[in-house]
């Protein structure tokens, strides 16, 4: 569909920009769930190791550590994150 006001399509997202915009979610995600628990001094993610992953059809957005893997989120089909107590041991290989 054509943006007829400028004569060109609309801009769509790339790939790149929705993986960030999901990190960036997941990872306020996560430090609003560690202060809900009362951590004061939660462990950082590690931007360079995080990311998402797809595995039998489900997206995820994983959040790593040098300690290891600090929390899982799966994405849903509307876009939301779902976190996970328990996820796919898959997962903490990297």
């Amino acid at each position: 569909m054509k943006d007829l006001r400028f004569g060109r399509s609309p801009k769509r997202r790339r790939p790149r920009e929705e993986m960030d915009k999901l990190l960036a979610r997941a990872i306020q995600a996560y430090y609003v769930a560690r202060r809900q628990e009362g951590v004061i001094a939660a462990d950082q993610p590690n931007i360079s190791d995080s990311g998402t992953e797809t595995h039998y059809g489900k997206r995820y957005v994983v959040l790593r550590s040098g300690k290891g893997t600090l929390a899982v989120y799966r994405v849903r089909h509307d876009g939301g994150l779902k976190p996970l107590k328990r996820w796919p041991p898959i997962l903490n290989i990297w």
